[in-house]
């Protein structure tokens, strides 16, 4: 009689047999093809619009970022953009351009000033013939002697430098800066022939200009301005 161990490894090599055999017949048997489920034309043509639709979409997309990104870098260019810029200067930002544009602007705001007050006096004296806009004991061929002006005439000078002054601002900025080069080059040739450190030449363009070109525009423009409006400077 067979003991129970043999048994067991009798059933055991039974088991290993039976496994190899059934593997040996998958190996052996023959893969069935996976057959997909075919579409009709019309389902074909389905799937390819709405492929087609998304790409289209993911191209627009992509064309908005862009020309969103290019609208933001691209700087606004023509007249009323530079003459936006101009007028959102203020004295302070001059000093990134340099001295020469610091003391141009000064020089431009002289000449806006002789302009704007000589305009003022012309109709001032247009309006009031019998009164003078300087003082009473004032000369007119001396600037000198004009203070204290008439509280009257003031308050005309005022009334335009507040309207057209506030105007033509972004244009005194505009010509400052044109002019800034030629302050430098003036500078530098002064220096260079009286042989003087660039603070003298400063110190001799800013009194030519500011002061003795000043005043002669003011006689000047006052007479002229007067004339065109056929009134005398001063009451006779």
């Amino acid at each position: 009689m067979p003991s129970i161990g043999a048994a067991k490894q009798a059933l055991l090599l039974a088991q290993i047999m039976h496994t190899a055999a059934y593997s040996a017949l998958n190996v052996a048997r023959p893969l069935r093809p996976v057959q997909l489920p075919s579409l009709r034309p019309r389902q074909l043509h389905a799937i390819d619009a709405t492929a087609t639709r998304s790409s289209h979409k993911v191209a627009l997309r992509a064309a908005a970022e862009a020309a969103g990104d290019d609208a933001v870098d691209e700087a606004p260019t023509g007249l009323r953009a530079k003459l936006k810029k101009a007028a959102s200067f203020k004295k302070g930002d001059l000093a990134k351009y340099g001295v020469s544009a610091f003391f141009a602007y000064g020089f431009v705001s002289n000449v806006n000033s002789c302009l704007l007050l000589s305009f003022t006096w012309a109709t001032f004296r247009r309006a009031n013939p019998a009164l003078s806009p300087l003082a009473d004991a004032a000369v007119l061929a001396n600037p000198l002697t004009w203070l204290p002006l008439k509280k009257k005439f003031l308050a005309y000078y005022m009334g335009y430098y507040l309207s057209i002054g506030s105007i033509l601002r972004p244009f005194r900025f505009a010509i400052a800066l044109g002019l800034a080069p030629t302050f430098e080059k003036t500078y530098v040739k002064i220096s260079d022939r009286l042989k003087v450190p660039r603070a003298v030449s400063i110190f001799i363009v800013t009194i030519l200009t500011n002061v003795v070109f000043t005043v002669g525009l003011l006689l000047v423009a006052v007479n002229l301005f007067c004339a065109a409006l056929r009134v005398a400077p001063v009451p006779l």
